[in-house]
């Protein structure tokens, strides 16, 4: 997703709301830090309303601090409901299963975020899902890279209830604090350093239809998801293009000419 045709990375503006109300939350009101990042002045009922990525970033960063808490975005992803991301997560929550919601993120993340790299991918007993921000420039991660792992399994609780379980996580950033608070946050072993952000889980799962929204729902708000997805690449050049569908596609396997031009 691209701001104001510079080529610069956004991401909803309904995902910043939501973090700055965590802030809030906290006894922080976050009207300070947003004026810090120029960013007072969003519409918060516009749904369509962008900004840059680097600035979420940032501001994700610096509430972590104000709030005293090292993993703020751990909580405020946990925090997150349907209504935060709009039809992303909606999608999510109408699928008939959970490796068809998985699909449906793995192909629309960037109707929320922009220069994002999603995999989704099945091996040895387990379903794992990875992200990561492509643009290596960008700083200020592990905030995101926390908010972003909390929220897709919040999501899957939502989805499948107490039976989902995770097997292992994984962080690109060093432990910012003691350790067995992700244990206990993720109920399993997490790991830091790696070349990935992921969770991984039984692949059993899969298979598991949710109850959160009726499925009839799914067919309806995907055709709405693809016309976004559509919006997004009609804004992007054709190298642009051309580089998301080879970030997402899988390393295993990468795909040929025709495909990549089949695809755009």
């Amino acid at each position: 997703m691209q701001a104001d045709g510079m080529n610069q990375p956004t991401i909803s503006a309904q995902v910043l709301r939501h973090v700055a109300n965590c802030l809030r939350l906290t006894g922080h009101p976050p009207d300070v830090l947003l004026a810090s990042l120029n960013l007072e002045r969003i519409d918060w009922q516009d749904p369509t309303a962008e900004i840059p990525l680097v600035q979420f970033l940032q501001f994700t960063e610096r509430a972590a601090k104000a709030s005293g808490n090292p993993n703020f975005g751990l909580h405020a992803g946990r925090l997150n409901s349907p209504d935060k991301l709009g039809p992303f997560d909606f999608l999510f929550l109408s699928a008939p299963n959970l490796r068809v919601a998985f699909a449906g993120a793995n192909d629309f993340l960037a109707t929320v975020q922009g220069t994002t790299r999603s995999h989704f991918f099945e091996g040895d007993g387990l379903a794992t899902y990875e992200y990561a921000i492509l643009d290596q420039s960008l700083s200020n991660r592990a905030q995101d890279a926390e908010f972003s792992l909390a929220t897709v399994h919040n999501l899957c609780q939502t989805y499948v209830g107490s039976d989902f379980e995770l097997v292992e996580v994984r962080f690109e950033h060093s432990c910012l604090s003691n350790p067995k608070v992700y244990r206990d946050f993720f109920g399993c072993d997490v790991y830091f350093e790696h070349d990935v952000n992921s969770i991984s889980f039984d692949v059993r799962l899969l298979e598991k239809s949710g109850t959160a929204l009726d499925p009839a729902l799914f067919p309806i708000i995907l055709d709405h998801v693809k016309r976004l997805a559509n919006r997004v690449g009609a804004s992007m050049s054709a190298s642009e293009q051309a580089r998301k569908v080879l970030s997402n596609s899988d390393f295993a396997r990468p795909p040929r000419l025709q495909d990549v031009a089949g695809i755009m």
